[in-house]
């Protein structure tokens, strides 16, 4: 089957069931969204968790994130111009609750095969400013 007669298909289908083309292509539209949104927040879950599961073992947490798609949504996050700012925004809001600092760190094998982004992490230093009594 052409491709044209499959989307002539769907938009058959679509007329049958009462939906229009425009809201099918919403509907389309929609479910990317929702899809892209899982997806970044299934990075920031992974993020969050290897750090948490490295702090409680003792162990210095380093989180690679060698993905080129979810470097790319680092990126933009951290420029505050990406799509689903609120999920990174959130995810640094995390980290501040739990005293800890998010070191985004672009890092690459030397000779320019690979490249990926390390997360690291350090913990907020206490203010150590005097109060202004």
């Amino acid at each position: 089957m052409t491709l044209g007669k499959k989307l002539a298909q769907t938009l058959e289908e679509a007329r049958l069931t009462g939906i229009r083309a425009d809201e099918l292509r919403n509907a389309q539209q929609l479910e990317k969204i929702r899809k892209q949104r899982e997806e970044h927040a299934g990075l920031i879950d992974t993020i969050k968790g290897e750090v948490t599961l490295a702090v409680e073992k003792g162990l210095v947490p380093k989180v690679q994130v060698r993905n080129y798609d979810r470097q790319g949504w680092l990126r933009s996050w951290q420029k505050g111009k990406g799509a689903n700012q609120d999920l990174f925004d959130g995810l640094l809001a995390w980290a501040a609750e739990n005293e800890i600092r998010l070191i985004f760190n672009e890092d690459h094998d030397g000779i320019g095969m690979e490249s990926w982004i390390t997360v690291r992490v350090e913990p907020v230093e206490p203010d150590m400013s005097p109060s202004p009594n």
